[in-house]
């Protein structure tokens, strides 16, 4: 069975720069607030197939690659992609669409979190093996 993970999309509340970013663990907020010492949230989560979220991201940082900004690393385990606002003004809404969109019209399995839990900023009921138990409490279809 393959496995299921997550696709996010955020605002980075110290600076405004919409990033995005794959992930198992969605805890995995509390690595960014601790980056740049303020609360930070994911405004938008998808969940889905390890192959179709890594292909969502792929193709929009292909599509997208003249509006990214580089890679943010630390000692290779973790890293932050983002929309240069500089280059252009989409939004976490409007990534939000795109991601939408594809998952329609590639006729993924990928869904999407579910606005109660949004913006997610770290509830410790929100994981894998619950979704896994009762995804209807957590997700819906896109």
């Amino acid at each position: 069975m393959q496995d299921w993970i997550f696709l996010y999309i955020m605002v980075m509340s110290h600076n405004g720069i919409v990033g995005f970013g794959i992930t198992k663990s969605p805890s995995r907020i509390h690595d960014y607030t601790a980056h740049c010492l303020q609360t930070q949230n994911f405004s938008y989560m998808f969940y889905g197939p390890e192959d179709e979220v890594e292909e969502i991201e792929s193709f929009f940082k292909r599509k997208h690659k003249s509006i990214l900004l580089k890679q943010i690393k630390k000692k290779n385990k973790w890293r932050l992609e983002g929309i240069d606002p500089k280059l252009s003004n989409m939004s976490a809404e409007d990534l939000k669409l795109w991601v939408e969109k594809f998952v329609r019209d590639n006729k993924f399995n990928t869904m999407r979190v579910q606005d109660i839990w949004l913006p997610f900023g770290g509830d410790p009921k929100f994981t894998r093996k619950n979704i896994t138990i009762s995804p209807e409490l957590y997700l819906e279809k896109i």
